[in-house]
């Protein structure tokens, strides 16, 4: 990936999750820029075949985000705020930068639950939501805490966590880039 894709993500990467943390919302207009980046950031290496990787990049992250925003596990705005990811590193890296972000998501949540004194609640609701989505129904149907739309669900920035794994990822990149 070339040094001015990088810094490209990297930057708006990080205006997303500060609009996340701070207005609890991913506006639509940065997304579109960041979308506007990456596909002309693509077009500009004259090589169809990274504008292609590009798209399927895009899709590939907004169908699987789609999905989790079907089970009200995320918001609209993480889903497009992934779907941008996608877009810029392409469906083969994407699905590098998701396990870093489930991993990222998975470590800021276990401090959130901590500090509050959730941990047993939060296990409860892991039980109730495993046992939901094998028995094919919605979890947040049984409890409203498991829908990120409720005002009584523990709700964290996921743009935060995005940036993390997107960020990890651009540094295992450079690590490799360095050591090559």
């Amino acid at each position: 990936m070339p040094e001015t894709t990088r810094i490209t993500l990297a930057v708006f990467v990080i205006a997303a999750a500060l609009f996340d943390v701070w207005r609890r919302r991913i506006p639509n207009w940065l997304v579109l820029v960041g979308l506007g980046c990456a596909f002309f950031l693509a077009a500009a290496s004259r090589d169809w075949r990274i504008v292609g990787e590009c798209l399927v990049g895009m899709v590939v992250a907004l169908v699987v985000y789609v999905g989790l925003y079907a089970l009200r596990a995320v918001a609209a705005g993480d889903a497009k705020l992934m779907s941008v990811v996608g877009a810029f590193v392409g469906v083969r890296d994407w699905l590098m930068v998701f396990v870093l972000t489930a991993l990222a998501g998975g470590a800021v949540a276990l401090i959130v639950v901590l500090v509050r004194g959730r941990l047993v609640q939060t296990v409860r609701n892991v039980g109730v939501i495993l046992s939901e989505l094998a028995h094919g129904r919605l979890p947040h149907a049984r409890n409203p805490e498991l829908d990120v739309r409720s005002h009584r669900a523990l709700r964290l920035p996921h743009g935060f966590s995005i940036a993390l794994g997107t960020l990890l990822y651009l540094s295992i990149q450079g690590f490799r880039a360095f050591s090559a």
